[in-house]
Parts: structure tokens; sequence; C-alpha cells
């Protein structure tokens, strides 16, 4: 059987807010890898999307 990975997912909505706080706490977590976004809630950022999806269906 395969181990788990943990996967992490920091975002914040406003470009001038800070993704420390959030990264520190996924790390606590245990997370390996961890992916983080900086943009208003109306874009979306569909790279980011296929990447997670590829790693939890790898």
């Amino acid at each position: 059987m395969r181990d788990k990975m943990k996967i992490g997912y920091a975002r914040v909505f406003k470009m001038v807010q800070n993704l420390d706080r959030q990264i520190e706490a996924l790390e606590n977590a245990g997370t390996e890898k961890t992916f983080k976004k900086k943009m208003s809630g109306k874009k979306h950022d569909r790279w980011e999307r296929i990447k997670r999806s590829s790693l939890i269906s790898a």
C-alpha cells in the first residue's frame, strides 16, 4: 500500500494579504506539498487546479 501524501492549499483574496500564517499552519499539520494562490476571487487559476488534480489522482 502506498503512503498518503498530505497536500495543502493556501489562498488569499487580495494581493496585499500575506500567506505566511496559512503556510505555517499547513507545515505544522505535516503537509508535504503546498499550493499557494494570491488572486482576486473573481479570477480562476485553471493551471493550479490541474496541477492539484493530477497529484490527487496519481
